[in-house]
């Protein structure tokens, strides 16, 4: 069993890696491992199947980041527009608050991502197009906004 998030960041590493290991099992129907490598040293984390293609820099010390920031540097999924991003930004934001993380970021965007992070609440790095960062509250709050507003496009829908 992984313990909880400590002040210490090995173990922040090692819990978030069992769990996104958990949820990537979870919403993809693994039985086996998802997460491949973590490497505590350098605080990145792989996860790669034909699925997807993920990987993070915890807390990266070195800029542009500013401090407490979980950077997604590679984020693909096989099956695009159907709610895999969002999902796994929504399950990131839960960690975060269980970390103490304060930013979230996106790294060296291509077109979709771009659009994915500012249509989510991230806003570009300064002097930068692929780069982008927003605190975890922000981007949350963003996501309510939208799912609020989706349940109640239904909602009107079903009384027309």
């Amino acid at each position: 069993m992984v313990m909880p998030p400590s002040e210490n960041n090995t173990s922040d590493i090692h819990y978030l890696c069992a769990e996104l290991d958990r949820y990537l099992k979870d919403r993809f129907c693994y039985k086996q491992k998802c997460v491949l490598t973590l490497k505590p040293r350098t605080a990145t984390i792989t996860a790669k199947r034909k699925k997807f293609d993920l990987y993070f820099r915890y807390k990266p010390n070195n800029s542009p980041w500013p401090m407490n920031t979980l950077v997604i540097a590679r984020i693909y999924f096989l099956n695009t527009h159907s709610g895999n991003g969002t999902d796994l930004l929504c399950f990131l934001l839960e960690q975060s608050r269980k970390l103490k993380i304060k930013y979230l970021a996106i790294e060296q965007t291509n077109e979709n991502s771009s659009l994915f992070a500012i249509n989510l609440g991230f806003k570009p790095m300064d002097n930068s197009d692929k780069c982008f960062i927003g605190t975890v509250e922000d981007i949350s709050n963003v996501i309510e906004n939208r799912k609020e507003r989706a349940f109640l496009a239904t909602q009107n829908r079903e009384n027309h």
